[in-house]
């Protein structure tokens, strides 16, 4: 059953790479494709943009002003779809100056086109109503022109929000039907997960309809790539490790490294039905870090570190470290900052590459790391590192590894070593 077209032929390209095929490797082609039609003035092609910065392999929050800019061009173009997609991302209030009129028009307006089979109006529909775009629009009556006389009501906010979540699952498994991947998506993950509006659940997750939501849909479409691996947490959420097995294999064949690196987890660790094999695993590590997977180079790191299935090797386990890290896998980030603190293997010390590496490693999350970076600052002068000596800041940032840092990768111990050191308490 073939899907309503609704934009021109190279806008509809870009829409079947984006929203209807599994391959993330294939979205900068319909980010170009796309782009054209925003420079030919295609309204809803800005909303197709909005989509690509949020989950297009890329980030809301890096990339929040080239976003904003595509929202406004958008509703300034006559984009009803980018004013919900503002109001469901939080941007409500930057786009104030650019509204053509309320975003209840918008929402009026946004219905006739998903009556009328415009599967992305679907879609923009069940973002907005997942997403609190509703109370958003609510709380800035003042310039949304919403006109609710209970607003206040805590009841009757209560009502509203359980209304909106049913009326967003609606519309995102109509959407779902014609095949839209991040539709199906998001209908998944409101029965896996339960939707909740404003910190507010009104739905509760319902695993058992997730996993049969989830088989009907690949019945249909076939489900490949990381929308497997997003089933198999859904199994083994549910405890059922046979079937979480099967749709990771099912997404390793097909080649998402997310699917292999889990599917390697699986066995080297060992659950349920899936008996330990650290030999399986590894190859499965090694495959995906053949591909760029820096998960799967950080485990090959780990099992010639660790001499997980021999004898250790410190040097091929940087090697291994070192390509994750560059891939910005934190606690290879920390390895590497620790082969160059200490001179493991062939490495040479080196102060400065240590704490390139280890802040890095602490701005990606990892706190222990935070050990050297506090060290550099109370020892500048004497380590030569490229820093300005400064106590103050060098304690602090050692508090923080002591505060935050729960691994057993040594970066707390080294921090209270170093606070003794300085006369402070952790």
């Amino acid at each position: 059953m073939e899907r309503t077209r609704f934009y021109s032929d190279e806008l509809e390209k870009g829409i079947e790479l984006l929203f209807f095929q599994p391959d993330t490797g294939r979205y900068e082609e319909a980010a170009a494709l796309i782009q054209t039609a925003c420079d030919r003035g295609e309204p809803d092609a800005f909303y197709m943009m909005l989509c690509y910065y949020t989950w297009g392999d890329m980030s809301l929050q890096k990339f929040r002003s080239r976003y904003l800019d595509y929202a406004k061009k958008g509703i300034q173009a006559g984009s009803e779809l980018c004013v919900l997609g503002a109001a469901e991302n939080g941007l409500a209030l930057d786009v104030r100056d650019v509204l053509l009129h309320s975003p209840q028009i918008s929402v009026r307006k946004t219905k006739e086109m998903a009556f009328a089979g415009n599967v992305i109006a679907q879609y923009a529909l069940g973002g907005f109503y997942l997403g609190n775009g509703v109370e958003r629009c609510i709380n800035n009556a003042y310039y949304f022109t919403y006109d609710y006389p209970e607003k206040d009501n805590p009841d009757f906010r209560i009502h509203l929000r359980v209304n909106n979540g049913y009326e967003g699952l609606k519309w995102v498994m109509r959407s779902a039907k014609w095949g839209c991947l991040p539709a199906f998506e998001k209908a998944y993950e409101v029965f896996l997960s339960g939707a909740a509006l404003y910190e507010k659940v009104v739905m509760d997750p319902d695993l058992k309809r997730a996993a049969a939501y989830a088989e009907e849909f690949h019945r249909t479409y076939e489900l490949r790539g990381d929308y497997c691996a997003r089933v198999g947490y859904g199994y083994e959420k549910d405890e059922n490790i046979a079937k979480m097995q099967e749709w990771l294999q099912r997404g390793a064949d097909a080649g998402s490294l997310n699917c292999i690196d889990r599917l390697a987890d699986l066995y080297y660790d060992g659950q349920g039905c899936v008996e330990a094999d650290r030999q399986k695993a590894f190859e499965l590590y090694l495959r995906s870090a053949g591909q760029g997977s820096a998960a799967g180079q950080f485990k090959v790191g780990e099992y010639y570190f660790h001499g997980i299935l021999g004898e250790t090797d410190q040097d091929k386990a940087f090697e291994w470290y070192l390509k994750a890290a560059d891939g910005e896998h934190s606690t290879a980030q920390y390895y590497v900052a620790s082969y160059y603190r200490y001179g493991w293997g062939n490495v040479e010390q080196d102060c400065k590459a240590c704490l390139r590496y280890a802040q890095r490693a602490a701005k990606n999350g990892c706190s222990a790391a935070k050990a050297f970076v506090g060290e550099g600052y109370l020892y500048a002068d004497r380590l030569q590192n490229g820093f300005v000596k400064n106590l103050q800041v060098g304690i602090r940032t050692l508090q923080e590894c002591v505060e935050q840092d729960k691994t057993d990768l040594g970066g707390r111990a080294l921090a209270l070593k170093l606070l003794e050191e300085a006369g402070q308490k952790a």
